[in-house]
């Protein structure tokens, strides 16, 4: 029989019902490490194991363009290439939300993403050719594995960089 404090009448503990937090603040990191240890009155040990990944960063991302030379406000007579990079360690493509738009139908394709880096500064670097006629809409959103949104892009010193035309011709 059990006693108040979930002894039995020798004042030994067949069970433990107790529960302990991991700070993220203070652990965030893909390789935490909780053990348990256990030791009965006799000296034997019992020990688990198991890894946690906790992940308190946002992802950030810059883009930038290597065609700045508008005619005019926002006309460009040349290709745009928009360079995409993505800080973050949990990274998914999947993640990662474009809307484009062009007036003309034909839109940009994404090349393969490049890792670079480890832990919270790993780069995650792919490219957008605008090589078609029209006017575009750009924007882009994503969230890491962990559900942390970013919360600005950067565009640096880039001309129009969310809404441009090419035009050609």
């Amino acid at each position: 029989q059990a006693g108040i404090d979930g002894c039995d009448e020798r004042g030994l503990r067949r069970e433990y019902g107790g529960s302990f937090v991991v700070k993220a603040s203070e652990n965030n990191s893909d390789h935490v490490v909780v053990e348990v240890v256990a030791t009965d009155n006799a000296g034997n040990q019992s020990k688990k194991s198991i890894t946690l990944k906790i992940d308190v960063t946002k992802p950030v991302i810059n883009i930038s363009y290597d065609n700045n030379t508008a005619d005019s406000t926002a006309y460009f007579k040349d290709n745009r290439v928009a360079t995409i990079v993505v800080t973050e360690r949990n990274f998914k493509p999947e993640y990662v939300s474009l809307d484009i738009k062009n007036t003309e139908g034909i839109l940009p394709q994404l090349s393969g993403w490049s890792q670079a880096g480890s832990g919270d500064s790993t780069t995650w670097t792919a490219t957008l050719s605008y090589v078609a006629d029209g006017d575009y809409e750009f924007g882009i959103s994503m969230h890491d594995m962990a559900g942390n949104e970013c919360q600005s892009i950067n565009y640096g010193n880039s001309v129009e960089p969310t809404k441009f035309t090419i035009d050609k011709n």
